[in-house]
């Protein structure tokens, strides 16, 4: 594959869960690029423990998991983990448009434990849809409308600035976890948080299915997509092929997802912080895609 790698420094801990989130503490420093670590078993120390202890990426993979038959295959796929954890990029594709930063947009909400709801925010940082920046906005518990839309939009135009020579020509935002009762109160309330990047609103709204994943067995449910704000005049076709496109640009898998990237790593990393470490993530992990 092309990736060069120093050989790591290996440190073997017992099972106990103080000794093992130590001994994560003490090797965690700016210096160290990823952690990769292999446990016994699923039993014992969880990987959601694991990553809300340390603010370096890291992957972590269950013993038995490499020692079986198709080990090669698993070994490979671990490694692109790692890579893009690191900020590589996998793959790309062609989407038509110049210049153009893509969001995703997703609440996690914990019902059991009726934690804080966490906002996850994905936005494009290059044209080659290669570099990503996250944000999480921690709020109210069952909240779905995010209210920190504008802070999170200036931080990715200024991750996108560092990256290229200009501003993005356009800007085309995901939105994923909304029923059709709620296209009202987002347009309200999150594309008026955003007006102060857009310049007018398109009154021609419309919507479409896409089937962009391909299964074996079974049916498909076809995803459902509300264009509700519109100040680029793409026309409807050329919406559906770009969203098609952006369904395969997941780094975690091979293929094509039932929606586009940036609205399934908000996903990921809503999932996560909500799930897991029930605070902000350290700013330091904001431009990679550690969440996977």
């Amino acid at each position: 594959m092309g990736i060069t790698m120093r050989r790591a420094h290996t440190i073997q801990v017992d099972g106990h869960a103080d000794s093992y989130t130590n001994i994560l503490r003490k090797y965690t420093r700016s210096a160290l690029q990823m952690i990769h670590v292999t446990r016994i078993s699923k039993t014992g120390i969880r990987q959601e423990q694991n990553k809300a202890v340390v603010l370096t990426p890291h992957q972590c993979v269950v013993k038995r998991t490499i020692e079986k038959a198709q080990a090669k295959t698993i070994i490979t796929k671990i490694a692109q983990q790692m890579n893009c954890k690191m900020g590589g990029a996998l793959w790309k594709v062609e989407t038509n448009v110049q210049r153009t930063m893509f969001i995703g947009i997703d609440c996690f909400h914990d019902i059991v434990n009726r934690q804080k709801s966490i906002a996850g925010f994905v936005a494009s940082t290059n044209a080659e849809l290669t570099k990503w920046y996250s944000q999480c906005v921690i709020q109210a518990t069952g909240e779905e409308l995010v209210n920190e839309l504008q802070t999170c939009l200036k931080a990715a135009l200024d991750v996108w600035c560092e990256n290229e020579s200009s501003m993005p020509r356009s800007i085309i935002v995901y939105r994923d976890g909304v029923g059709d009762g709620q296209l009202q109160a987002l347009l309200d309330q999150e594309a008026k948080q955003m007006s102060t990047y857009l310049k007018t609103i398109s009154p021609n709204k419309y919507d479409f299915f896409i089937v962009s994943q391909s299964v074996k067995e079974g049916t498909v449910t076809p995803t459902h997509y509300n264009v509700i704000y519109d100040t680029i005049g793409l026309s409807p076709d050329r919406v559906q092929r770009l969203t098609y496109c952006l369904c395969h640009m997941y780094y975690n898998l091979p293929g094509t997802i039932r929606v586009p990237a940036p609205c399934h790593y908000a996903h990921k990393l809503a999932y996560l912080v909500g799930q897991s470490i029930h605070e902000k993530p350290n700013r330091s992990l904001s431009t990679l895609l550690f969440y996977l």
